[in-house]
């Protein structure tokens, strides 16, 4: 990948995952998770994408899906503790 498309890539990924924060302040979860769910899908090994998709799931009380992604959230960052505490271990 060339320098100056992998700069895009990273802006593009964190304006996502910053407007999908803004977006689910706003009471519009389902924006938040889409976008989200865009970030995973350009940057598939962030693990904050996931961690934050989760936290909209729950949100939405989609506790499964929730479940799911703070699990692969934790397959990428095992050792973050904010992770570990949403999971309960």
């Amino acid at each position: 990948m060339h320098w100056n498309r992998a700069c895009a890539v990273l802006l593009d990924l964190g304006a996502r995952r910053t407007a999908g924060l803004g977006l689910s302040l706003l009471g519009e979860q389902q924006l938040a998770l889409d976008l989200y769910r865009k970030a995973i899908v350009v940057s598939p090994e962030d693990h904050r994408a996931y961690f934050q998709a989760a936290q909209v799931q729950r949100d939405m009380k989609d506790y499964q899906g929730a479940e799911a992604m703070l699990r692969k959230a934790a397959g990428l960052a095992p050792d973050d503790v904010n992770i570990k505490r949403q999971l309960g271990a």
